[in-house]
């Protein structure tokens, strides 16, 4: 498959992306490698090793579940306030009655 420089400059618009000649031409080449790995790639049947790696992943996470159960101790949830304001605005920038203001970021 070939991909050709308007492909490349349509994903650059997509992409957000502004490339000169020389770019264009070093990102069109790249493409077109990428695209031939591709090929490479899909002659290979991946199915029956991604089952088996299903089922011995799926083992092992039962595993990890009932070692994680057996091990687990859980404290007591307890709502606490937090009352240390001042240390924990000490590092911001701009303040107003008691929000942080940030620059605007949306247009």
């Amino acid at each position: 498959m070939n991909i050709t420089k308007v492909e490349v400059q349509h994903i650059c618009k997509l992409a957000k992306i502004k490339l000169g000649e020389e770019g264009l031409c070093k990102t069109t080449a790249e493409f077109e490698e990428i695209l031939q790995h591709m090929k490479c790639i899909e002659k290979f049947d991946f199915e029956e090793e991604a089952m088996k790696s299903d089922k011995e992943g799926m083992q092992a996470n039962e595993n990890i579940k009932q070692t994680h159960e057996e091990n687990q101790t859980l404290r007591k949830d307890e709502v606490v306030a937090f009352r240390n304001h001042e240390k924990l605005f000490k590092n911001t920038k701009d303040m107003k009655d008691g929000y942080i203001r940030i620059p605007k970021i949306i247009e």
